[in-house]
């Protein structure tokens, strides 16, 4: 039997453009386009919980950051191993989901 070669994903790369911005705005703002390109945003739910979801998500990029699975450069670079992006894409998924299901008003409307 020949040996398992394990292939590593490659990471995907998105542009965030900033003139002159400090670092950490820096990281801010690649959260906040990772959260916009994966469709976060259209989450339909009432602000809190919405707010909370966001704040989960932002910990897991930045908890990633320590291993290196979510890197931004100084160029504005965001790179998201291949492992990470499918986890953020299907959290996103999953509170969506939740949101659909949360509608406790009384006619279905805000």
């Amino acid at each position: 039997m020949g040996d398992v070669i394990e292939f590593k994903p490659k990471p995907l790369n998105i542009k965030v453009t900033l003139e002159e911005v400090d670092p950490q705005l820096l990281l801010e703002c690649a959260i906040v386009e990772m959260w916009h390109q994966l469709g976060g945003d259209t989450i339909e739910e009432e602000s809190f919980l919405y707010h909370v979801w966001f704040l989960q998500f932002s910990d897991i990029c930045f908890s990633s950051m320590e291993t290196g699975a979510f890197s931004v450069d100084e160029d504005g670079i965001i790179g998201v191993d291949k492992l990470l992006l499918d986890g953020l894409t299907e959290a996103i998924n999953e509170f969506k989901r939740k949101a659909a299901t949360n509608d406790n008003t009384p006619d279905g409307s805000d």
